[in-house]
């Protein structure tokens, strides 16, 4: 196994980078469409300052939090039931695979003829993006369960709700667990894609407004501010995750 590089080490090649990048930006003549990292850090400032990105990203982030809990609330339990019972997943079967290839980018034209430039269209688009990774893990985590625990129901002659609830759940928790962690990805993800096309708010709305006005080193800020939020969040997944269900964190 490789021994975990140090801190220091990890920030090495982005370091080298962003020096390299200083120097090329500085070293060019004449105007330029490529900012250097310190006018994107004095942009990425003012913009921190004035109140516009704190604003831009809390909104990204709230949209993306709230896909993500009506993912969970469709997501799981479509899931669960289509792994435990058998004639559900096979009327189901040609619907989902319908559906599922469809890129969430296809869906923003109707979202916006039926709910205009709105948080109801971004709202709509990140869920149908979302949904699908929580809906397969719940799916597969119910069908890859050990035989053993289906016996253990069957012997103790368990009610649907009470087995659902206190064996097989849990027996399928980890499984679950990946698919919401790869949900809570694709909704920041899609949320800013959403963002700029289909509701004039937020991270994405500001990147695309910056561009339009081409401002370059305010859309490199929006840029590193996507991809700051995007760190940030799912480090605090990670953290919650590792606290909540230390169990899982180990291994166990």
């Amino acid at each position: 196994m490789t021994p975990r590089l140090p801190q220091t080490r990890q920030w090495l090649l982005p370091a080298a980078l962003l020096v390299a990048w200083q120097l090329a930006a500085t070293a060019q003549e004449g105007p330029s469409i490529l900012p250097s990292p310190v006018e994107i850090g004095q942009t990425l400032l003012e913009t921190l300052v004035s109140g516009r990105l704190p604003a831009d990203a809390l909104h990204t982030f709230a949209a993306a939090i709230a896909s993500w809990v009506i993912c969970l609330l469709i997501g799981i339990p479509l899931g669960m039931a289509l792994g435990s019972a058998e004639r559900l997943r096979v009327a189901l079967s040609l619907f989902i695979e319908l559906l599922r290839p469809l890129p969430a980018v296809a869906l923003i034209p109707l979202a916006i003829l039926v709910f205009g430039f709105s948080w109801q269209t971004e709202i709509t688009v990140t869920v149908f993006a979302s949904v699908w990774p929580l809906i397969l893990a719940s799916r597969s985590g119910i069908e890859r369960l050990h035989p053993r625990i289906l016996e253990v129901v069957s012997t103790l002659h368990l009610r649907r709700w009470h087995a659902l609830r206190c064996v097989i759940t849990p027996a399928a928790f980890r499984q679950i667990l990946v698919g919401a962690k790869l949900s809570f990805s694709l909704c920041l993800v899609v949320s800013v894609v959403a963002e700029m096309v289909g509701n004039p708010a937020g991270l994405g709305w500001g990147l695309v407004s910056a561009q339009e006005a081409m401002r370059a080193s305010e859309t490199f800020a929006y840029l590193f501010a996507i991809g700051i939020l995007g760190v940030c969040a799912n480090c605090a997944l990670d953290f919650a995750v590792k606290h909540l269900f230390p169990g899982l964190a180990q291994g166990n």
